[in-house]
């Protein structure tokens, strides 16, 4: 995790944010990172 929660409600808004992060978010950053590795092989 990047980010601490300092209080409940941080812990609740990271707890409410994780399923997003981890079926939206994290995937396309990881097929983002990839596109740019590809990209920077063929050159």
């Amino acid at each position: 995790m990047l980010v601490k929660p300092n209080s409940l409600f941080g812990r609740a808004y990271m707890a409410a944010i994780r399923p997003l992060r981890h079926q939206v978010v994290d995937p396309a950053l990881i097929r983002m990172i990839g596109r740019g590795w590809q990209q920077s092989s063929k050159r």
